[in-house]
């Protein structure tokens, strides 16, 4: 790929906020209300005009799809499951013709056989530029055994269908998945190795009381149990993590220069659109202060973490590395 193409951003558009997997943590749980088919039909009409202009492809070479979610009946009128493959033939012309070099879209594959997915899947000549978006949590995603099981054979089928797809697992640093590591009975690696996907590790957040206001990490933790960690257990997790796993990951973890570079969403029917700046770190911190959401360190406010302190997990990981490599 040319450094041109290389030197454009991802966009991620978050085409509505619906979803039926009602997941504990999520902020669709608490707002999650089913959106009016035109206003679906609106909002992708929206996105279309957005890929078609001809300055898209000059400054994005990474197209995302997030929602809520598509492929759990959120297609089920015709003309909503019409204008979403409308908007997916543009994703696909644009990567099929090499003006971009990827696609993603978001599945949370925990209810039903997801056809609608792969009816969108069979539009790319190259799968390989194709990426699936999951997740794995070990509290709040899964309700039932049967949930989960879902979500494992439709990784599977997903796999079998599809040997070359990039496929994506995002989790949650929760006390309970950190509990589960150390104690060695985590099965995500055993997981993300059999579907050969990759991994990307996020930091816990409260959940939403409203649309306006979050509970604290105090009350989060009555509403789900072991939800935020405690610092002692985070850094007890990161000093195995470190020493266990490649340097890579380790430098990954909750990495903000994952995250799309651009992030296109709804508000009162007006797409919106958030940069976010991630050519380092500082520089992303430093447009933060005057906004007063950093911690003390200069670190964004959302790496205050742990149940029991204030401390910065940034800093945290920053020191474990430092001990370690001297």
């Amino acid at each position: 790929m040319n450094t041109e193409m290389n030197n454009r951003q991802e966009c991620q558009f978050e085409v509505w906020t619906e979803c039926n997997s009602k997941c504990v943590f999520c902020y669709l749980s608490t707002n999650n209300i089913k959106t009016l088919d035109e206003i679906k039909i609106r909002q992708m009409n929206k996105i279309i005009d957005s890929m078609n202009e001809p300055d898209f492809c000059k400054k994005f070479n990474k197209v995302a799809f997030i929602g809520g979610e598509f492929y759990q009946g959120q297609l089920a009128n015709p003309e909503v499951k019409s204008k979403f493959m409308e908007m997916m033939d543009v994703a696909a012309k644009l990567l099929n013709d090499g003006k971009i070099n990827e696609v993603w879209t978001c599945a949370t594959l925990t209810i039903g056989d997801q056809k609608d997915m792969y009816e969108v899947l069979k539009k790319f000549n190259d799968i390989s530029k194709v990426w699936v978006l999951t997740s794995y949590d070990t509290i709040g995603r899964f309700h039932t055994p049967k949930m989960k099981q879902t979500w494992l054979d439709n990784m599977q089928k997903l796999r079998d269908t599809y040997k070359d797809i990039k496929i994506n697992i995002t989790s949650i640093l929760t006390g309970d998945f950190i509990d589960k590591y150390l104690e060695g009975t985590l099965d995500l690696w055993e997981i993300a190795n059999k579907y050969q996907a990759a991994v990307f590790l996020k930091p816990a957040c409260p959940i939403d009381r409203n649309e306006k206001s979050q509970y604290t990490k105090e009350e989060t933790n009555q509403i789900i149990p072991n939800f935020f960690p405690t610092r002692d257990k985070f850094i007890e997790f990161l000093y195995k993590f470190r020493m266990n796993e490649p340097e890579f990951m380790y430098d990954k973890l909750f990495n903000m220069k994952y995250r799309s570079d651009y992030l296109y969403r709804f508000e009162e029917g007006e797409m919106h659109c958030s940069h976010r700046v991630k050519e380092t770190q500082q520089e992303f911190y430093d447009k933060q202060i005057a906004d007063n959401v950093v911690n003390k360190c200069g670190h964004s406010s959302q790496y205050q973490i742990y149940l029991d302190s204030e401390e910065c997990a940034v800093c945290d990981k920053e020191m474990i590395k430092e001990m370690l490599n001297d």
